[in-house]
């Protein structure tokens, strides 16, 4: 006697041009576009309902998912505020500002599958140059990744192509080509006290923030070297951190030049504290991190340093570069290293940059020159 197989129903719905079909575990969704049958699939059938609905929606309008679909109707329906849930309205307005008045004048009406990264850096490399700020131009870039990643998801574009995918921050053009370097002002050089006083108040607050600011005091290097760092750039036997990279958000990359590939030595009193927290952080992941493995970004770190001036005293106009300047002060002023391996320490790609920064660092030339006259 043949067993019967029960047969499960099959759940479906249509929305305009996009049909919804509840199969086994997932739900499918279809529709033609570009003579050709797109199908996506969802976990549950509101979902899949949704995305069906937002679909059709933009086929109607001419949007997203059809052959006439500009570069406008992605932006438009990107930039929804039922995408911006946690932007106040002002902040969100702001964005949509910077959409309506930089962007849609110059791409609304072009196919969007024809914007190219170039035709999104012309744009943010314009406002750069007419006199906006950085922070309103990385608003812009901000708002181009949005676009790029919602035409990603509904097909517009293939995933690394969109014209967000590596696009970068213009440099300004506005400031005059023959600038000559200056020794850095003695105002901008925390002093003993106060680079002492920081010290001690990050160690007291978290081993990680002391970690930081003793790499900028004591070995003179830069925050984002600081944050590319891993346990085994250090050769506790010589004495030496081994600097090969800089971290950002999302890449790692090396030194700012090429002469920031480098070995500092360390301290020999710091050497114990700063080995004991290093042997504590996993092989092979960056130091500094959060508890969620993600990298310490610059908006973390100011939060960090407004507490440590609280507690510190540390001068509000100085900032963690201000130690790196500190500690090449420092060499300079006591002498004992030549100018040549500062330089190499620090990272300059020439002694005279080291000499021309910290030519004030050295109060006691009036003594020498006393002697000499």
């Amino acid at each position: 006697m043949k067993k019967k197989t029960r047969k499960t129903k099959k759940k479906s719905a249509r929305f305009g041009a996009v049909s919804v079909v509840a199969r086994g575990t997932f739900v499918r969704i279809r529709w033609r576009e570009n003579n050709q049958t797109v199908e996506r699939s969802k976990k549950s059938w509101e979902e899949a309902c949704a995305f069906a609905r937002d679909v059709d929606a933009r086929l109607a309008s001419g949007g997203v998912g059809s052959p006439e679909g500009t570069f406008g109707g992605v932006a438009d329906a990107a930039m929804s505020r039922e995408r911006f849930p946690n932007y106040s309205d002002e902040a969100y307005e702001n964005l949509r500002s910077i959409l309506r008045i930089h962007i849609m004048p110059v791409l609304g009406a072009k196919k969007a599958r024809l914007v190219s990264e170039k035709d999104c850096f012309t744009i943010l490399e314009t406002m750069l140059s007419t006199g906006f700020s950085k922070h309103t131009v990385s608003k812009a870039k901000r708002v181009f990744s949005t676009i790029g990643k919602f035409g990603v998801k509904h097909g517009v574009w293939v995933s690394g192509q969109e014209p967000s995918h590596d696009l970068r921050m213009p440099k300004s053009k506005t400031q005059p080509t023959d600038v000559q370097l200056s020794p850095v002002e003695p105002w901008r050089i925390p002093t003993d006290e106060q680079t002492s006083a920081l010290v001690k108040a990050a160690w007291a607050m978290k081993a990680l923030y002391g970690f930081i600011v003793e790499m900028a005091c004591t070995c003179g290097l830069r925050w984002s070297e600081i944050r590319g760092l891993k346990p085994e750039d250090f050769d506790w036997d010589e004495r030496v951190v081994f600097v090969q990279r800089s971290r950002y958000p999302k890449k790692t990359k090396g030194p700012k030049t090429q002469s920031g590939f480098r070995r500092v030595v360390i301290a020999a009193d710091r050497v114990e504290i700063l080995k004991s927290f290093v042997e504590s952080c996993p092989k092979g992941e960056f130091i500094i991190r959060t508890q969620a493995g993600n990298a310490i970004t610059n908006s973390n770190w100011a939060h960090v340093l407004v507490r440590l001036r609280k507690q510190s005293g540390f001068p509000e106009h100085l900032a963690l570069h201000s130690l790196r300047h500190y500690c090449g002060s420092k060499w300079r002023r006591e002498g004992k290293i030549a100018l040549e391996d500062i330089s190499r320490m620090m990272g300059h790609s020439n002694p005279s940059t080291t000499q021309t920064l910290y030519l004030h660092s050295d109060p006691d030339y009036i003594d020498r020159v006393k002697k000499a006259i």
